[in-house]
């Protein structure tokens, strides 16, 4: 198996994401496609859309995969999601990934991530009875479990 640094959607990462300053966790980082830096992202802390920084060569490309995967997201027939929620579920996916990555260095099998409330709940977990019996437990309805570093690329 391939060595997993990042967490991807359609070939894209970020990486070397910082925490940018303020009151709310906002990120920042180098924006990758298909293993090259292409750019970079930051989030506003206004609360505006996210920033792109794109080498025009790769802009095309890189909108093209934005649109498979919101495409992919669509809840309802023509209802598409902005193209902010692909590099939010990036950046969620590589603070999971990270999270996953330290539980391994505990002792840890796997990572729970719980969306069935308002707030994500997350569990590191031993065993796959252990996921079982969080999910029977705490009457888990929409969670993901991430048990391995291919868990954390996402191609649509």
């Amino acid at each position: 198996m391939e060595n997993i640094r990042y967490a991807q959607i359609n070939g894209v990462e970020i990486r070397d994401m910082k925490d940018l300053p303020g009151e709310e966790v906002l990120y920042s980082g180098s924006l990758y496609l298909d293993g090259k830096e292409i750019g970079a992202i930051e989030e506003d802390p206004e609360g505006g859309p996210i920033s792109l920084d794109v080498f025009p060569r790769y802009e095309e490309v890189l909108k093209s995969r934005i649109n498979d995967y919101v495409r992919a997201m669509a809840l309802e027939e023509g209802e598409i999601p902005h193209r902010d929620v692909f590099f939010l579920d990036l950046i969620d996916m590589q603070i999971f990934y990270d999270m996953y990555r330290e539980g391994l260095a505990e002792g840890y099998m796997c990572l729970v991530v719980d969306a069935s409330g308002e707030d994500l709940e997350i569990y590191s977990v031993q065993s796959e009875e252990e996921v079982e019996n969080l999910v029977r437990e705490k009457d888990l309805s929409d969670f993901e479990v991430y048990a391995s570093p291919t868990d954390f690329i996402v191609s649509c």
